[in-house]
């Protein structure tokens, strides 16, 4: 009779408390706008979730956001949902991404095991934005790519998951899996994002994504106080 073979055991290595606060993690430096609203120091690595119904603002918000992102790490948008359309363009426009500008790519439609193979490389992207999770419903879910597959593959970088609302949540389990991991929630609404997560003090705030439009839906005076849209600054 063979001996069976005796599974060596991973060592697990306990953190003192000196270890915990000694730790560095990786953030963000947000200014203006992000920073009121959002963090100062967000985390730039794990996911966040930009959700909503149809028709509210979801990939204007989400352009926004990569367009202040890729001022700080290199950005990828997969765009499955609307592909490379005039309506993207539009979007890209009125967001004010410059043409010009070389830390921002943009995709259709990219199966999962592709986007591994990308993320390999060692000058990809840092954040990729995921739209959305009706498309990739499938790979997000699977055991081999899936979404904790690549947050556990690829610690360092920040997934941006766009994903539509049913009865005033994500829709679909993909979806539903990143809210549970997503530590920054966008929930969109009457064209604004109201901020929801790990972010203290800031849940609850609302960010006009089309101003006069978020007003007549939330009010006059958002977050009690005048909305100052020069907070967000814009560079090339």
């Amino acid at each position: 009779m063979e001996k069976e073979e005796k599974k060596t055991k991973k060592r697990v290595r306990l953190l003192t408390m000196r270890n915990v606060y000694d730790k560095k993690i990786s953030k963000f430096r947000f200014s203006g706008m992000w920073a009121d609203y959002v963090s100062p120091e967000p985390e730039d690595h794990g996911i966040w979730l930009v959700y909503g119904a149809e028709k509210n603002g979801k990939t204007t918000f989400a352009l926004m956001l990569a367009n202040y992102l890729r001022q700080m790490a290199r950005v990828l948008y997969l765009s499955a949902e609307e592909g490379i359309s005039a309506s993207i363009q539009d979007t890209c426009l009125q967001v004010g991404i410059p043409q010009e500008c070389s830390n921002m790519y943009m995709y259709e439609y990219m199966p999962i095991e592709d986007l591994w193979e990308k993320l390999r490389d060692r000058r990809s992207a840092k954040v990729v934005f995921i739209d959305n999770a009706s498309y990739y419903k499938d790979e997000l879910m699977s055991r081999e790519y899936g979404l904790l597959k690549l947050v556990r593959n690829f610690p360092e970088k920040l997934f941006v998951i766009l994903a539509h609302e049913e009865k005033g949540k994500p829709h679909n389990a993909a979806a539903r899996q990143a809210s549970k991991l997503a530590k920054v929630i966008f929930h969109i609404q009457g064209l604004a994002a109201i901020v929801g997560g790990r972010v203290g003090n800031n849940v609850g705030r609302k960010i006009p994504i089309v101003e006069d439009r978020a007003r007549l839906y939330h009010g006059d005076v958002l977050n009690d106080e005048p909305f100052n849209s020069n907070s967000n600054e814009q560079e090339n």
